[in-house]
């Protein structure tokens, strides 16, 4: 799966919404959408801010 899949799939297990994962890892809620509709591609550090603020491992979200 891709990893806007896998990101959506976490933050519907975690009953998430993207506001508050955008307030988790410092950025914006249009951030979380754009990632989500693959409109653009995490930077490393922010990946590592998403994996944690999930509770999983960055290669969870996009393995390398």
């Amino acid at each position: 799966s891709t990893f806007a899949e896998k990101l959506q799939k976490l933050l519907n297990e975690r009953n998430m919404t993207q506001a508050e994962l955008a307030e988790k890892i410092g950025v914006g809620q249009p951030a979380i959408s754009m990632m989500l509709k693959r409109e653009c591609r995490p930077q490393k550090k922010t990946l590592g801010k998403l994996a944690s603020a999930l509770g999983v491992e960055t290669a969870d979200l996009w393995p390398i």
